[in-house]
């Protein structure tokens, strides 16, 4: 419910007149309050129906940082920029160089706001992790100019980089010291590694597929893997995170106990995801995995339907515009699928439901096989509906 709420919230926000908004947040809480008085449901489930005033607000701030989208475009803007570098791309033109929650000073505006941005440069000027004071050139990101383009504008906001700019001046360059720039020198440094130790086009496919950075991917390789449907290995997924998590949480437990084996694989976890850029996909798995843990510690059973709930409230309010990022909606319908078609098609009595399974004491080797494989095909073909529409 508290799901339903944030999302309904989020996209009215971004696409609905401010009336409309109240109207519906009026008739949503006069509804509920009617149900909850006929049903008798305690009155304490009506804090999940505040999300969709409590999310209205949250994205409400959130579009305050947007103000001065559609403004970069015919005039030049100089500002100065505080903030820790991410990540560095290079490409055939320069390097484009990622800050996330950059404070940025514009010199003609007397108001400063904080976002994510990105900054071109013909040379690299510092390395991922630095601490860095610079003058830019603020613009906007490109919009489509005909029906079905590419819209870099709302890709980028969808990730936190709300803006970018040209490079003018470097101010100062130091080393960060925080924990989170070290995450980020780390990075860096693999990534290092694996171009002196690959091939230029095999070092982009193992940059891809363990920090999620497609930068370096040949053109011909992403289409192979487009090709042949098996594009999601290049992706930081629940795969990454659970290969990364769950096996050291479940190898630990057994070792140092369920709470220290949980902070040191939620510790690890956590670092992982902010090593691979924060992807909506790895963060919902990383959510979902961080409840499972908890429950398990408390000694109760982690209900994944309401974890998927949990997982999307908490990314939008991070982040409202994850609403219109692809990767979450293809990410939460593909574990949607999982729970609630995949048992329509296959429960423990049935298969593609008029097949019924054979009795587990008298089942033979190649029944059992037979059966695990369907089990992974409908389960691959749950997965495949996400991209229809």
């Amino acid at each position: 419910m508290a799901a339903v709420m944030s999302i309904a919230a989020v996209y009215l926000s971004l696409y609905a007149k401010p009336y409309i908004v109240i109207i519906v947040g009026i008739m949503v809480f006069t509804g509920f309050l009617i149900y909850l008085k006929k049903t008798g449901i305690p009155g304490f489930y009506v804090i999940f129906i505040m999300m969709f005033p409590i999310m209205c607000l949250r994205t409400e701030e959130s579009m305050e940082k947007l103000c001065y989208q559609g403004q970069l475009l015919d005039e030049t803007y100089a500002a100065c920029v505080n903030g820790y570098i991410a990540d560095i791309k290079q490409s055939e033109n320069g390097y484009a160089v990622y800050i996330r929650n950059a404070f940025v000073m514009p010199d003609s505006w007397g108001r400063q706001f904080k976002s994510g941005l990105v900054v071109y440069s013909e040379k690299r000027f510092a390395n991922p992790g630095d601490e860095v004071k610079i003058k830019v050139t603020l613009k906007d990101f490109n919009i489509p100019s005909n029906e079905g383009q590419f819209n870099a504008r709302k890709y980028y906001t969808s990730l936190g980089f709300n803006y970018c700019a040209d490079l003018s001046d470097v101010v100062n360059v130091q080393s960060g010291s925080s924990y989170i720039s070290s995450i980020y020198r780390f990075a860096d440094s693999i990534k290092n590694i694996y171009q002196n130790a690959y091939s230029e086009q095999n070092a982009g496919i193992m940059q891809s597929i363990v920090l999620g950075d497609r930068s370096g991917l040949d053109d011909v390789v992403k289409r192979m893997y487009q090709k042949n449907g098996i594009s999601h290995i290049l992706a930081i997924s629940a795969l990454h995170v659970s290969l990364v998590g769950m096996f050291i949480y479940d190898w630990l437990k057994k070792r140092i106990g369920r709470i220290a084996s949980a902070c040191f694989s939620t510790f690890l976890i956590i670092s992982y995801l902010c090593m691979t850029g924060y992807s909506a996909s790895a963060s919902r798995a990383v959510i979902m995995i961080l409840v499972y843990m908890l429950a398990d510690v408390l000694g109760r059973t982690s209900d994944m339907a309401n974890t998927l709930g949990i997982a999307s409230v908490i990314l939008l309010w991070i982040n409202p515009y994850n609403l219109i990022n692809s990767a979450f909606w293809l990410s939460f319908l593909a574990v949607a699928g999982i729970i609630y078609i995949k048992p329509i098609l296959s429960d423990d009595k049935t298969i593609l439901i008029y097949i019924r399974r054979p009795d587990k004491k008298n089942v033979g080797i190649f029944q059992l096989i037979l059966f695990r494989i369907a089990d992974r095909l409908l389960q691959a073909c749950v997965l495949q509906l996400r991209h229809f529409r």
